[in-house]
């Protein structure tokens, strides 16, 4: 059997879901991304997260925002 490290899979999924935005059209960047959308976006984020999955930390709106604005400031 093939057993991958954590590394490994944790590549493989970031490759899937990268492949995933492709194919439904979501942009490579946060170029251009209206300052409006960026709180919608948070808050939608905020309230899909789930404190049972396997992340140590559930982020906030606020939190979720202020990364998005770093992102798009070429912060991060």
């Amino acid at each position: 059997t093939l057993i991958l490290s954590r590394r490994q899979r944790a590549e493989a999924f970031i490759d899937r879901l990268c492949g995933l935005a492709f194919r439904i059209g979501l942009p490579e960047t946060l170029e251009g991304a209206e300052p409006e959308a960026l709180s919608e976006a948070a808050d939608t984020a905020a309230a899909n997260a789930n404190p049972r999955w396997a992340s140590p930390i559930v982020w906030t709106a606020e939190d979720c925002e202020r990364v998005l604005r770093a992102a798009i400031q070429n912060k991060i």
